[in-house]
């Protein structure tokens, strides 16, 4: 049991902090949007290809509102539940020890 905990527990924490830095990029990427700040600007270039694969598959689903693109909104509290389950179960693991 020692053994699934000692490689598990880094996992999750590694998976965790990139959700985390996910969850930040995308914030960062709605509020840019409302600037006018070019497209070719090579550092909104790198927040469209990191978050767009999260984005995506839930504008695929969701349309917008009011003109509104609600998919950041939506991808932050999922990656936020996401982060939430997997923090329990590290507790979880590290209970058992």
């Amino acid at each position: 049991m020692f053994v699934l905990v000692d490689i598990l527990g880094p996992i999750i924490g590694a998976v965790r902090f990139l959700l985390g830095l996910m969850t930040i990029m995308i914030i960062i990427r709605a509020v840019v949007s409302f600037f006018t700040i070019s497209p070719w600007n090579p550092w909104v270039r790198f927040l469209v290809a990191v978050t767009e694969p999260a984005l995506r598959p839930i504008r695929r689903f969701h349309p917008y509102i009011a003109g509104f693109d609600l998919s950041p909104l939506i991808a932050v509290v999922l990656l936020g539940v996401l982060n939430d389950i997997l923090g329990g179960l590290n507790a979880d693991l590290y209970r058992l020890r």
